[in-house]
Formats: C-alpha cells, structure tokens, sequence
C-alpha cells in the first residue's frame, strides 16, 4: 500500500505539477485572475479585487490570495498561477482517499477512489487551468468528507466537535472563493441525507458550530471590505447570485439540461464502466448510509446547478468527487462478486475506440487529410499526441489481461495519465494565437515604448494588462466584464468612444503616442467605419488573431 501510494504522488507531480508552465495563460479567465493578483502583489491591497486598476466585485478574495502567494514565490508566469489550482485537486484527492480509508475499507479502497478521481479528465482539466473552481471544489469536499464523519459520531464527542468545526472553516474558505455557493451545496446535501435516514433532531443540534467556525473564517475580511467598499456586498449577492441564478437575460443563459452532456464528457473513460458499477451499487443497496450519503452529494448540487439560469461547465466539478465514491463502491462489489467478466466487456469496447482514434489521428497527420490543427513545423507536437495514444492503448490492453480485479482497475486508472501529461505539450500554434493574445502581445512588445498609453478592446485586455505590467489600460468602446468597475466616478474616463479615442490620439502623439490592442475582425470592422484615426503602423501575425495598433 505504501508504494501504491507513492507512485500516486509521484504521478501526480508528474502528471498534475511539473508541466503547468509549459502552455501560455488563455483569455480571459487565466490572464484575469493572473492580473489580479499581480495588481494585489503591486499595491498591496489584500482586501478589494481590482482587474487593470478597476474596482472588481465578481468574486471573493480567498482565490486571488492563493494566486498571488503563488506568484510571489515563483514569479509572475504560467505555472506560478495554475500551480494553487493543481494542489487542490490533490487536496480534494487526498480528502477522498482519507474518507474511504475509514469508511470503505481500508488503504487500498482509499489509494484507488484518489486515483479515480485523478483519472477523470474533467478534474484533470480544470486543474490545469488558473480559475477557482479546482480550488472550491477541493474546499467543499474537504467540508462534505468532515460533515459525513460529524455525522457517523453518534454523541457529541470532541472528534464530532473537531470534524464540524472542520467542516465549517472549510466552507468559510469556500465562501471567500467564490460565495454563498459553499453554503448552499453543503446545506443540500446534509438536508436531504438526515431526510432520507430520518434525523430530524439533527436539523437543530449541527448547524451551530459549523456555522460559528465558517464565520470565524470569513467575518474578518467581510468586515474589511465592507468598510474599504460599501457597495461590494450589494453588487456580490444581488448581482452576482440572485441575478446570475434567476435572471434569463443574464451572462450564460443555458437551458436545464446543460450539464448532462457536460457531465458525461467530464468523466470520459469512466462511462464505459458505468455498467459494472450500476450493477455493484444495485447489489450493495440504499441501506449503507455510506451510499446514500453519497448519492445526496452528488444529485442535489447538480440539481442545485441544473436550476441555476446561468450556467458555466465548470460549475458542477464538486460532482466528482461523490462520482468517484460511487464507482469505487461499486466496483468494490464486483471484485468481491467475481464480476470480471463484466469488466471486459465495458473495457474492450473502450481499447478498441482508443486504438483506432490512435491511428486515425496519425494517418490525418502523415496525410493532413481532411484537414490538420498542426502546421509542418509542429511535427514533434503531433508525434507526442501520438505515443500518449499508444501508452493509454498499451494501459488499457493491460488492464485487460492481469488477472487481478484491483490491478485491472489500476491499470484503467493509469490509461489516460500519457494523454494527461501530452496536453501541456501539444497545443497547436493556431490555438495558441487566437486563444492566448499573451503570446502575440510578448513577442511584439518591444516595439512599445514604456510611455506609450495602451487602450484595448474589451478581449484581451486583461492580456494586455497582464503582459505590459499595467493597471492603467484604457477600454476601448466595451469594458465587458470591467463594465460595472468603470461606473464608478473615479474610473469613467478610462472608456474612450470613437470620437474620445481620436482625441486621445491627438493628445499623446509627443508622450509616447497610443498603442491600440484589438481582434483582428474588430480591427477590420473599425477601419470600415472610416472614423478611425490613421495609425503610424499595424502589427497582425494572424487573420484571426489580434492586432496591434500604433498612432
């Protein structure tokens, strides 16, 4: 057990960690947060958000904190920023191997519910990518894993005591990453559990601790800012929770279904065992509150987020970890069952679809028939892409033919680990020049002078702040998302209209001039108006890329 568990920490350093530097940061969402807390790190202002010097009331601050202690000790760039998001799922991964270590079975259950979790490319994508979610979802199921334990103590002894105030310093956190959302989802789910086992006592005696400690955690900075910033506490749970759950007309409006394809696509090679695992759980029954504990975790946040008018694919993440226990008590049935057969027949499917997408994707490469995302300079990509499909094609083959039921599931686990570690390797040129402006912006940015003023359009500008070490980037005609920072009076003229930018222009020509960073198709769309100022020169290394703009 202890070399189990060894080799699944080096393979999540492996896998997880050492290559979060190696892709650039996306627009909008990781040069967003990478920003902010540069900007925290530059001031000094640990309690108000602010996105290019603009008050940013979307979020809490707990996130951004990470970030920023991140970045101080490993420097402003990629890996500094994803690396807080990675440790959380071995967090949430180490959460989950802890709880089914003592309540199902032992180290061997719990080594493989970690590696389960892992393994699924949903968990696996997002934490590789600098947003809050891994981070939530890594909090909350420390909170959820804690509550069930407070609840398996039948008095109010000091482990119940110390397992809800836990929970509760958990869900305090949760709250200063991403709000009331770490209230809710808890609440959901021990409902419906004491519901179901018919503990209505329990309705009075939790909640107070856990509610005491999650206020411990969070009050000093709710009072922090409320004190710095009025208006936050307004705009965050009206705007950002009763509007974003409520309203049709607010930013990703989806319909109710949304999250089922997302669902399924998030756990990927584990659909193929869904089957066997049906068939486990259907054998061991509702009686195990273990089980019932879990299905509650699992259905009611994604009922929860399901009702929600704005919808984003990363919302419903807290859903597999409860996923990754049920496949483990099922499949825990199998094996004592003898099940095997039933095993092969979910996981053949599976190697033969690998095998022939392995080799259809390097005939599409050696012939470019129809069309390839790699250009000829990016062979080495392609042939990374190529040996991770032949390891995943090789783990599953071998998970087919060991005899033992825990190695065969071992092996299923380790199968997507090749294609996990290839992803950070073989981003195409292409999609790094329409998704990551930062690289574009990097490569061109000495032809700026430090006195030139920036204006950008509302994507990318947080690129741009991010890149030039700016918090004073002008919006050109749209702030997006940094719409409700520039209604404040002190930022209102950090919006230029056409008529403002010429002005502007005219304004700068001996400081330094302007530089004006947009899309490519905006570019194109302005220069038509014929109301543009005429620039000094034009920088665009792609049709559908970014541009920058000299006057």
């Amino acid at each position: 057990m202890n070399k189990s568990i060894l080799i699944i920490i080096l393979l999540f350093l492996l896998v997880y960690v050492a290559p979060l530097g190696f892709r650039p940061l996306f627009q909008p969402d990781e040069t967003r947060y990478a920003e902010i807390a540069r900007e925290m790190l530059q001031s000094g202002n640990y309690v108000t958000p602010h996105l290019d010097g603009l008050r940013y009331f979307e979020k809490p601050v707990f996130g951004y904190w990470l970030f920023a202690g991140s970045l101080r000790l490993f420097g402003e760039n990629a890996f500094a920023l994803r690396l807080p998001c990675a440790l959380a799922a071995g967090l949430a991964a180490l959460s989950l191997f802890l709880f089914a270590r003592r309540f199902a079975g032992g180290e061997l259950p719990g080594t493989i519910v970690a590696a389960i979790y892992l393994s699924m490319p949903f968990v696996f994508i997002l934490a590789n990518i600098g947003i809050l979610d891994s981070i939530l979802c890594a909090l909350l199921t420390a909170a959820l894993c804690h509550l069930y334990c407070a609840l398996m103590e039948d008095f109010f002894t000091f482990r119940k005591v110390f397992h809800l105030v836990l929970c509760g310093l958990f869900c305090g956190f949760a709250f200063m990453t991403k709000g009331f959302l770490a209230f809710a989802a808890p609440a959901l789910v021990v409902s419906a559990f004491l519901i179901w086992e018919r503990r209505w006592l329990d309705f009075v005696k939790l909640p107070w601790i856990p509610a005491f400690a999650a206020l411990l955690a969070a009050l000093p900075w709710a009072l922090a800012i409320q004190l710095e910033e009025p208006g936050f506490w307004r705009y965050f749970f009206w705007v950002e929770h009763i509007q974003r759950f409520f309203t049709d007309s607010y930013q990703h409006s989806e319909p109710c279904w949304f999250f089922i394809p997302v669902f399924l696509g998030g756990a990927a090679t584990w659909l193929f065992l869904f089957p066997s695992t049906l068939l486990g759980l259907k054998e061991t029954g509702t009686k195990n509150p273990l089980v019932k504990y879990c299905i509650c975790w699992l259905a009611l946040p994604f009922l929860f987020f399901s009702a929600s008018t704005g919808k984003l694919a990363p919302y419903i993440l807290p859903c597999f970890a409860p996923l990754s226990l049920l496949i483990l008590i099922g499949l825990h049935k199998c094996s004592v069952k003898g099940w095997t057969a039933w095993f092969h027949l979910c996981v053949f499917p599976l190697t033969c679809l690998v095998g022939l997408a392995t080799a259809g994707f390097i005939i599409n490469q050696l012939t470019g028939f129809p069309a390839t995302l790699f250009s000829k300079t990016e062979n080495v990509k392609w042939c990374i892409g190529a040996v991770a499909g032949l390891l995943c094609l090789l783990a599953l083959a071998s998970a087919l033919k060991t005899q033992d039921f825990w190695r065969k599931i071992a092996f299923f686990c380790l199968a997507p680990a090749p294609l996990f570690f290839a992803f950070n390797f073989i981003l195409p040129d292409i999609v790094a020049e329409r998704k990551a402006p930062a690289v574009f912006l990097e490569r061109n940015a000495r032809l700026l002078a430090p006195e030139t003023a920036l204006v950008s359009w509302r994507d990318p500008a947080q690129s741009v702040a991010w890149v030039f070490k700016r918090n004073d980037v002008w919006l050109y005609l749209s702030g997006g998302e940094l719409d409700d920072g520039l209604k404040f009076k002190d930022s209102r003229h950090r919006l230029l209209s056409r008529e403002d930018l010429k002005s502007f222009v005219e304004s700068r020509r001996a400081k330094g001039g302007v530089a004006l960073i947009l899309p490519v198709k905006i570019l194109e769309e302005e220069r038509a108006e014929k109301s543009f100022p005429t620039p000094e020169w034009i920088k665009a290394e792609d049709t559908k890329g970014y541009a920058i703009v000299k006057f």
